[in-house]
């Protein structure tokens, strides 16, 4: 599996400071990876989903959880996530039905 890192200028004349460079961490078998179409629920933990569906980590930022890449991701559920960030329940149930229609969508 190719781990490699690809590392790009984003601008020819900027200096080395860390905003002018983007680092691609992702190996090419996650690069080439299709979209999963298995759906998620609020019980599974954040880590999970964002290893199953990458693809839905910005939309779950819109939504005001930008957990999905700090520790937290590795213990806390969808749920907890939700609720961390003021959610009540019907509205977290509302947001993860939302999602799974992305990864309908994103399936097909």
């Amino acid at each position: 599996m190719d781990k490699g890192y690809n590392i790009e200028l984003n601008d020819e004349n900027a200096s080395n400071d860390f905003e002018s460079v983007n680092i691609d961490n992702t190996s090419t078998q996650d690069r080439d990876r299709k979209p999963s179409s298995k759906l998620i629920s609020k019980g599974m933990l954040i880590a999970d989903v964002v290893d199953e569906h990458p693809d839905l980590v910005p939309a779950i930022m819109d939504y005001g959880v930008h957990c999905v890449g700090c520790g937290a991701a590795m213990f806390e559920t969808l749920e907890e996530g939700f609720m961390g960030h003021g959610m009540e329940d019907e509205e977290i149930t509302k947001i993860v039905d939302d999602l799974n229609e992305l990864i309908k969508q994103n399936s097909k």
